[in-house]
This record gives C-alpha cells, structure tokens and sequence, in this order.
C-alpha cells in the first residue's frame, strides 16, 4: 500500500521522492523563498499534558518572513520616491542657473519649479528694504513676517494647513500643504521666503528630509545675488 502511495505521489509531481528530496539538498533556498508551502507540522506528543514547541517557531519564523519583506518593499518604494524627488530638485536647479535675467529667474521659480516639483504654486517672497524688482511671482512679505512664519527654523514642512494669503495670495485658497524655505541674502538685503503650496494634503510633513529644500535654497540665493549685482 506504502509503495502504491509513493509511486502515484510521484506520477503526480512529475519526480521520485528520492529526487525532490536530492533537489532540497542542492538548492537548500527553494523553501526559504517558498516558506508558504511548508505545511503546520502535526502534533508529535499526544499527551496532553506536553506542549509541542514546533508548531509555534516554524509560526513564529512565517510571521518573521513576513515583516521581512513588508520592510523590504517599503525600502523600495521609499528609495524609489527620493531618487524622483532628487532628480527633480537637480533638475529645478539647473533651470535657475540657466535663467537669464531676474525676470527670467523669477519665471523659472513660478513655472518651472511648479511643474518640476509637482505643485500648484511657487512664490519667492521678500520683506521689504532691498531693492528688488517688483516682478511675478515675488511677493511682499511685512518686516517680521519672516520670523514670524518661520520662527528659528530654516525649512518649515507643514502637513495640513489653510494656504497664507501673506504668501500665496489670491491662489491661498488652494493650499492644503506647503514647503517654507528661508532665504538669506545677507549684505543688508532683508530676509525671504521661497514658499512651496499644494493642494494635497500631507504632500509635504514634518518627517520628510529638507536637505535637498536647503540645497535648493542655497542655489536660489546664489542665483539672486549674482543678477542683483550684474543689474546695478
């Protein structure tokens, strides 16, 4: 009976036992990789008074696997979403230093980066006091307004907010999350804003990086600074 079992178990995987068991022996991974198909082993005590360990650790083990790879896959996703976001900001950089003029540079900053970046609006805000040429899309901050928005933080990542018309004005009302970056030009020049908005929420929040924001910003800063002094 024991042979007639055998034999029909192999005409149905297509292999003797003999070879599956030569197979696992060679590639030892295949049930790693295929941890599903390893049955709950039967109770080896039938007293019940004895706890069978066995069942609980290749449980435990299946369970362990499992968290595995849900961790592996957020780390793809994860590394997948900063390579876009780093090819974006790069991008958005090289468009402002090929920006000709202030004009051209505060255009790259409304049209360009808002594409680039997958926004609704980009604004570049200053208080008053430098002598910066009132074009779209810079708008005109209050003396204190800087500190006021930004405390002593230098990028600001807000999750969920009503936009400010301070910065965003008549498109605040789209505004559901936003990007605030300082921007220091020194020289006596007042302090700004380069503000970020979007009408998803929780498309920017507190745990994301600001290293590439802070780099952007830095690029910006630069980029002012050199046409401010090529228009005096």
């Amino acid at each position: 009976m024991a042979k007639h079992e055998d034999a029909a178990k192999a005409e149905y995987i297509g292999a003797s036992p003999e070879e599956v068991i030569d197979f696992l022996r060679h590639h030892p991974e295949f049930l790693l990789d295929h941890i599903d198909l390893l049955p709950s082993p039967p109770p080896r005590w039938d007293a019940e008074s004895v706890v069978d360990f066995q069942h609980f650790l290749v449980q435990g083990l299946r369970e362990q696997l499992d968290r595995l790879r849900g961790c592996t896959d957020e780390l793809l996703v994860t590394t997948r979403s900063n390579m876009s976001t780093q090819s974006r900001i790069h991008a958005a950089v090289l468009a402002m230093l090929d920006a000709e003029g202030l004009d051209g540079l505060y255009r790259v900053i409304a049209d360009d980066l808002t594409s680039l970046l997958d926004l609704d609006i980009t604004v570049l805000c200053f208080e008053p006091g430098g002598d910066y040429p009132q074009i779209w899309p810079m708008a005109t901050l209050e003396t204190g307004d800087v500190d006021d928005l930004m405390g002593d933080r230098e990028v600001l990542l807000r999750e969920r907010v009503n936009g400010d018309p301070r910065l965003f004005g008549e498109e605040a009302e789209l505004v559901r999350s936003d990007a605030l970056v300082r921007i220091r030009m020194g020289a006596d020049l007042p302090e700004g804003v380069l503000a970020l908005g979007t009408r998803v929420a929780d498309a920017f929040h507190p745990g994301q990086g600001t290293e590439l924001l802070f780099f952007l910003a830095r690029v910006l800063e630069s980029s002012v600074r050199r046409w401010l002094t090529a228009a005096e």
